[in-house]
């Protein structure tokens, strides 16, 4: 019987995760990590990282080379009977006796890291980018539910107000009022849902991806430790960045 139950539990789970797969990638919940993952895989913009570091990768190939050699070739009459002709040849190839090229691209190879550590910048700020859009679409989709929310209730109170307006019960100035602040109520449901829409636009055009369902909390966890902070201090890009220009 144990054994019948625990093929009975593993069959539900693979059947789960198989069910989870099969769903539609707009039929799933976005997370924040998700969607940076998503963003910072954007063919565009992972071809322009790739680029900007094959530039300077090609900067420091070509670096420091020794230049062209030059040839030369003379003829020479010599002023004797015969009028003979000597051709003389000469090829020049300047040398570097100082070490100047092999420094030169040293400091290009540091130079490189300096592009690296552009690209990582510029990676982080579309990080913060696309986090502040995935954030903003969650505010504003929970300032549309709250409107919603209050619209009902005011509604159910305004049902209410129209029943005893009809038994006597309530004047017909409340009933007004009420319906007022209903009309202004749907007004701002109306501005909020398109906020809305036009919010998740923009974050799923910068994503290249269909729409999809949020999942996030607006309020901050707990703040990092402070080894933390002084390790991610010490590895940011703008660090980085002036470590490599310096050296470069």
């Amino acid at each position: 019987m144990r054994v019948r139950t625990i093929k009975t539990n593993l069959i539900g789970c693979l059947t789960g995760c198989l069910l989870a797969f099969a769903l539609p990638a707009h039929a799933q919940t976005l997370t924040e990590g998700e969607a940076v993952r998503m963003g910072l895989e954007v063919a565009a913009w992972r071809a322009w990282a790739e680029a900007s570091m094959s530039e300077a990768r090609h900067r420091t190939d070509a670096t420091g080379l020794l230049d062209n050699p030059e040839f030369e070739f003379a003829d020479e009459s010599l002023d004797l009977p015969g009028g003979n002709t000597d051709r003389y040849f000469w090829l020049r190839q300047p040398l570097d006796l100082t070490g100047r090229n092999s420094l030169s691209r040293k400091s290009a190879r540091a130079a490189e890291g300096v592009t690296a550590a552009d690209i990582g910048l510029v990676e982080r700020r579309r990080a913060k980018a696309i986090r502040g859009a995935f954030y903003r679409v969650i505010r504003h989709r929970r300032e549309a539910e709250a409107i919603e929310s209050w619209r009902e209730r005011l509604a159910e109170l305004g049902r209410a107000v129209t029943e005893r307006v009809r038994a006597g019960d309530a004047s017909r100035f409340d009933q007004l009022r009420i319906e007022r602040e209903i009309s202004l109520l749907d007004g701002r449901l109306a501005a909020g849902r398109a906020e809305l829409h036009s919010a998740r636009l923009r974050l799923f055009g910068v994503l290249e991806s269909p729409p999809r369902t949020l999942t996030g909390r607006l309020l901050p966890g707990d703040p990092p430790s402070e080894a933390a902070v002084m390790a991610a201090l010490q590895s940011h890009p703008e660090i980085r960045r002036l470590e490599a220009g310096a050296e470069a």
